[in-house]
């Protein structure tokens, strides 16, 4: 309203226009002697026509108004629909293809996982069998830390007749470990006349043995040892029938 009647020449003249409107009409109806004569009423009247159609204005000004801040609403509202589904599709667009991308991402993430679990589980198994190869080398070198068991294998090399009643028997005595001083009885089936030891490939040796009864020969050497590249020889004499057997026993 202030814009229509108040910042032109309209809202300038419309009251003074109607005003004169208003008195120029009441001379040409009542003359201007009666208009004279009653001037404070046709003043009024032309007041009262100012107020009535100057109401009109008013109200017309106020729906112009109105409609024009509705119209203005609509084209906002409408707008601001059409801003809202563009965003939409394009978010709904942008979220497709971050979508789409994350998806790329998370199969090639489980591609890395099972390749890194594959190549997981061929380090575990070349683990155990290295461990199983660790253990059984382990094994093999503690076995190889037990000392062999002794062992002494007796080998008779001659029974032969020394005179009527006599016979000479030679029994080679090998071992597998180094063994000083080397303290041995030997028992027999015959009776034994004499015997002797003497460890082959040394040229002195201390100590020997004795007969201490019938059919057993007693064995002590203090040096030197007897080993496996140096055997026992023992020669012994006894009486009866050829076919002595003799049983070692180390002390």
């Amino acid at each position: 309203m202030p814009a229509t009647v108040g910042s032109n020449w309209l809202g300038v003249l419309y009251p003074l226009l109607l005003f004169v409107v208003a008195e120029g009409l009441s001379v040409i109806l009542f003359g201007w002697p009666s208009v004279k004569e009653n001037w404070g009423k046709t003043v009024g009247v032309g007041f009262a026509v100012v107020g009535v159609f100057w109401t009109c204005l008013f109200l017309w000004c106020a729906v112009k108004t109105t409609f024009a801040d509705h119209q203005k609403l609509v084209e906002r509202v409408a707008g601001l629909h059409k801003n809202l589904v563009d965003t939409r599709s394009d978010d709904a667009s942008n979220l497709s293809q971050v979508g789409q991308g994350l998806n790329a991402q998370i199969g090639k993430l489980k591609q890395d996982c099972a390749y890194k679990e594959g190549q997981n589980a061929t380090l575990l198994n070349q683990n155990r069998d290295q461990q199983s190869s660790i253990n059984n080398c382990q094994t093999q070198a503690l076995k190889l830390l037990v000392p062999e068991a002794f062992k002494m294998t007796p080998l008779m090399m001659s029974d032969e007749k020394q005179s009527d009643d006599v016979q000479q028997a030679k029994i080679l005595m090998l071992t597998n470990q180094t063994v000083t001083p080397v303290k041995m009885r030997m028992g027999c089936n015959r009776v034994l006349k004499s015997a002797s030891v003497w460890i082959l490939g040394s040229g002195t040796m201390a100590g020997g043995g004795g007969v201490d009864v019938q059919n057993i020969f007693d064995i002590g050497i203090d040096s030197p040892a007897w080993s496996t590249i140096s055997p026992l020889l023992i020669t012994v004499s006894y009486a009866g029938q050829a076919g002595i057997l003799c049983q070692f026993q180390r002390q």
